[in-house]
């Protein structure tokens, strides 16, 4: 994957994934690129912070125990 090094100033990500050295890792690779992040540990809370964060763009894992990605 290959990402604009330069973001616009303020583009938030939203990362929901309930490994967390997958968060951690993206998290990291996001943030050396310029890009504001936030991450959920599951979807119930990456709903709650999709409401309150309004990130530009949500990265989620797809298969997840309780919500899962294919709802959100």
């Amino acid at each position: 994957m290959i990402l604009q090094e330069s973001p616009e100033p303020g583009v938030r990500v939203l990362i929901i994934d309930d490994e967390e050295s997958i968060r951690i890792s993206l998290r990291n690779y996001l943030e050396d690129c310029g890009y504001t992040v936030y991450d959920a540990p599951d979807g119930a809370a990456g709903l709650t912070q999709w409401k309150t964060r309004q990130p530009d763009l949500v990265l989620v894992d797809l298969k997840m125990p309780e919500t899962d990605g294919l709802p959100c």
